[in-house]
């Protein structure tokens, strides 16, 4: 997918809630967060593809990585304590997005999800708890999250539960 043109790419992009993505566009947020999960090397291009071309760049921000101007946040995350790296609590972005891989690996399917709320925080723990659970087969977790392993703290995650 990574070499096909836009114009063999876009047809194969489907999207969880259409009327989201309309909001997305209308909105003119610089910036989206997300997490290392299905196709995020295809986030930023996809995202691109969508926004009107006169738009200013779109810039992706992977909470689970750390880096320069990160700070590193305790968040509430499956009933446990996730270290994940976010801009200053005034600056928290107002869309999360992640681009998954649809069975075959032929398309994918982009969700967009608004931080809607005085709590963007608990709005982005939500969201991303919610992805977890629904494609943890697609989550590359580079590094801990959680002090200790999540099987042994969180019961969801024991093997045969």
């Amino acid at each position: 997918m990574v070499r096909w043109r836009d114009e063999e790419f876009l047809p194969r992009i489907v999207f969880r809630d259409e009327a989201a993505v309309w909001a997305f566009q209308r909105d003119c947020a610089s910036t989206v967060l997300t997490i290392d999960i299905g196709a995020t090397e295809l986030l930023v291009r996809t995202l691109r593809l969508l926004m009107p071309s006169n738009r200013p760049p779109l810039a992706v921000w992977q909470v689970d990585h750390p880096g320069k101007e990160k700070i590193p946040t305790a968040v509430p995350l499956f009933r446990g304590t996730a270290l994940l790296f976010l801009p200053s609590h005034a600056c928290i972005p107002r869309w999360f997005a992640i681009l998954i891989f649809r069975p075959g690996w032929r398309s994918v399917l982009l969700d967009l999800i608004q931080l809607a709320g005085n709590h963007p925080v608990t709005a982005l723990a939500k969201a991303i708890e919610h992805v977890l659970r629904d494609y943890t087969n697609q989550w590359w977790g580079w590094r801990a999250w959680w002090d200790q392993p999540a099987e042994k703290v969180l019961p969801e995650f024991r093997e045969g539960q």
